[in-house]
């Protein structure tokens, strides 16, 4: 009886603390988009969560890996639309074609995680802050593309389809980071869409 009553105590401690965690993510989400990843402190998200400093430091020693479990978040969020494609009767060109063709009809729901990632990317572009969040990252990166592009189609032409993808990643990610001129009108985005559709089939039909 003692040992389930132990358990029980476990299992629940071990529940607060994913749901803390999760609140803590929640909160630097919304902060990191409101402010710009680079003007968010630990003091931020602590006041912002209600928590207090022992409590926020049991879980997180320091903002890095708070932003990295963001960055997941957000890579998951986009990423998680290519794994309902149906590629199975499409050559490797029509392959790709699918894949890129979602990212861009899914870029407006999806363009705040395109905002987030592209702040990641500039804050982390000469190092990560070490070994142990630099190995984490390339598992994340390496299980989205063996989930996203391990078709037999895609494989045969990989390198090509990753050098794609890769591209237009990258112009979604600036077109997000323009958020003022967007908010202000000054860049027709659905134009802007349709012009990477166009280029899209250029090449692949």
């Amino acid at each position: 009886m003692a040992e389930t009553k132990k358990e029980k105590y476990l299992e629940q401690r071990k529940l607060l603390m994913e749901e803390r965690k999760k609140e803590v993510i929640g909160t630097a989400k919304k902060l990191f988009l409101e402010k710009g990843l680079n003007n968010v402190t630990m003091n931020d998200i602590m006041n912002e969560a209600g928590l207090s400093k022992a409590t926020m430091y049991r879980y997180y020693d320091s903002i890095h890996p708070i932003a990295f479990e963001v960055e997941y978040e957000m890579l998951q969020e986009i990423f998680s639309d290519l794994e309902l494609i149906d590629i199975t009767n499409c050559n490797g060109c029509e392959a790709m074609k699918k894949i890129l063709l979602t990212m861009v009809d899914r870029f407006i729901p999806h363009i705040k995680a395109y905002r987030y990632i592209s702040m990641f990317d500039f804050l982390y572009s000469d190092k990560y802050p070490n070994d142990n969040l630099s190995q984490e990252y390339n598992k994340v990166i390496q299980s989205i593309i063996d989930a996203n592009m391990s078709g037999e189609k895609v494989k045969e032409q990989f390198d090509e389809a990753l050098t794609y993808v890769s591209v237009i990643f990258a112009y979604l990610q600036k077109l997000a980071h323009r958020k003022e001129i967007i908010d202000k009108g000054e860049i027709d985005v659905i134009e802007r869409l349709n012009i990477v559709r166009r280029m899209i089939h250029k090449l692949l039909d």
